[in-house]
């Protein structure tokens, strides 16, 4: 009798942790969470309590018989979440996706391959000095770009990382979990819906409420232009060297030939590391900007603190829709999806209600 009771308890235990460990889907999410602040964490706290509260309520209710979803709003559903997650997708974005196409001509696109059975070995010798002179000048500038366009990624995915709005995206990641369960109950599902447009107003109002990343996201597209322009230059200076050698080969003798062609490849090999070295100069200056904008990132994060409440705010309209409305009455228009006419909540500046002045301009 002992042995059983020892087993129950066991199994008492297990299945206690298991729902402990499943009620804390929300507030664990933010306890460990590395790249927030102390200050942080304690102020997103009542948010993702408040998130908590839906997710362990929600959950009971999905083990109820007649709370399933209606299919056909399912679609609705999930189409809102989708373009509520696209709005703030190119927050989520860690590392530069930028693509340059950094691809240079071949010789033989260059100067064409002849038939050497028809060349006397002079002029097959001939041409082969000028397809390796070629060859060495291809292989210079394309390492050198590659440098320039591997170097060029590496600060702008330094600065994507510093670009982040952490609170953001910590509430964006805790609002997904509950937008996943949310689907599983018919008035969580329809709750939530009716209350997109208002927590899609009060992140807006979180992160485009403040100036936190105007100089990082102003470097970012100084780098792009700089790097594309740069790129598009090289290739066209190099795809020029087709004409340079139809008139190397119009020389009479071969050391005028030779002669000429090294001239011309100095000229052109000069003009793209001039070019190479004027774009490597911005991103250099762009680098020596860093710490400062690492700074101001760090100091007007504290903006984002005073405005969570408002996200606090909204998640409490879900929470009291969820748990207290009653979604068998007819005058509760904003519980159907097809007919809502909720309008987003306008909120006010919390700093005094006047626009920041404070402008980056980059040179």
């Amino acid at each position: 009798m002992n042995f059983c009771k020892l087993i129950f308890l066991l199994v008492a235990l297990i299945c206690l942790s298991h729902s402990s460990l499943a009620f804390k889907e929300i507030v664990g999410m933010l306890d460990g969470n590395h790249d927030l602040k102390r200050e942080e964490i304690n102020a997103l706290r009542p948010l993702f309590e408040e998130l908590q509260r839906q997710y362990d309520f929600i959950m009971t209710e999905s083990e109820k018989e007649g709370n399933k979803v209606d299919e056909k709003f399912t679609e609705i559903y999930e189409t809102t979440v989708k373009d509520f997650h696209e709005q703030f997708a190119a927050l989520m974005q860690t590392e530069a996706s930028t693509v340059y196409d950094t691809s240079l001509p071949s010789v033989e696109e260059l100067i064409g391959t002849p038939d050497f059975s028809q060349m006397t070995e002079e002029q097959i010798n001939e041409f082969l000095d000028m397809q390796s002179l070629l060859q060495d000048t291809l292989d210079e500038t394309q390492e050198s770009l590659n440098d320039l366009v591997r170097r060029a990624l590496e600060i702008e995915s330094s600065l994507l990382k510093l670009n982040k709005p952490k609170i953001v995206m910590a509430v964006l990641n805790a609002l997904g979990a509950m937008y996943n369960v949310a689907g599983r109950v018919g008035r969580a599902a329809y709750c939530t819906y009716s209350h997109v447009p208002q927590l899609n107003a009060s992140l807006h109002h979180v992160y485009d409420g403040v100036d936190c990343y105007l100089f990082t996201t102003k470097m970012i597209v100084k780098i792009q232009n700089e790097t594309y322009d740069t790129v598009k230059v090289v290739r066209k200076t190099i795809s020029d060297l087709a004409s340079v050698y139809k008139n190397v080969a119009s020389k009479n003798s071969i050391v005028g030939k030779i002669v000429s062609m090294l001239l011309s490849l100095k000229k052109i090999l000069w003009s793209v590391g001039s070019t190479l070295r004027q774009a490597n100069h911005v991103i250099d200056e762009i680098v020596t900007k860093m710490p400062d904008a690492t700074l101001h990132v760090y100091d007007c994060g504290t903006t984002f603190v005073d405005r969570i409440p408002f996200v606090v705010q909204s998640v409490a309209n879900v929470t009291e829709c969820i748990m207290f409305v009653d979604d068998m009455k007819n005058d509760y228009g904003f519980l159907d999806p097809e007919d809502s006419t909720r309008i987003p909540e306008l909120y006010p500046d919390p700093e005094s209600g006047e626009d920041s002045n404070e402008s980056f301009e980059m040179p």
